[in-house]
């Protein structure tokens, strides 16, 4: 289940809750705070952070920002994303798991990645 709130033109905050009963019993939360700002002319600035915590203590989160030109034409992106293993949304999107390319060869649950994204708005 994903909501949220848009409490004013500029705040908005969020909250997922995600649970399995199949197998191992699991749940999480991912409480969200977005903030967006239109300077005079300079189209529309996005900051987004989430949390992700697991019932058994694990987090995970990231960090998103965005700016969408004047008239919606374009939009440059940037986001960090903490993956963990031992979260729902980590198991499902994590990149690289045990030995992988950012593990350095040694088992690791987690990973850091980084995205930046270019779009044209037609």
């Amino acid at each position: 289940m994903v909501t949220g709130y848009q409490w004013n033109p500029n705040w908005y905050t969020g909250l997922s809750v995600e649970a399995v009963y199949k197998g191992n019993t699991a749940y999480e939360f991912g409480p969200t705070v977005g903030y967006s700002f239109k300077p005079t002319g300079m189209g529309t600035f996005d900051i987004t952070t989430q949390l992700i915590v697991s019932n058994e203590g694990e987090f995970g989160g990231s960090l998103r920002s965005s700016w969408t030109a004047p008239g919606d034409s374009w939009k440059v992106g940037l986001s960090y994303i903490y993956h963990n293993a031992m979260t729902l949304v980590g198991e499902r999107d994590i990149p690289f798991l045990s030995s992988g390319f950012m593990s350095g060869g040694e088992p690791s649950i987690t990973n850091h990645e980084i995205n930046m994204t270019v779009s044209y708005l037609y």
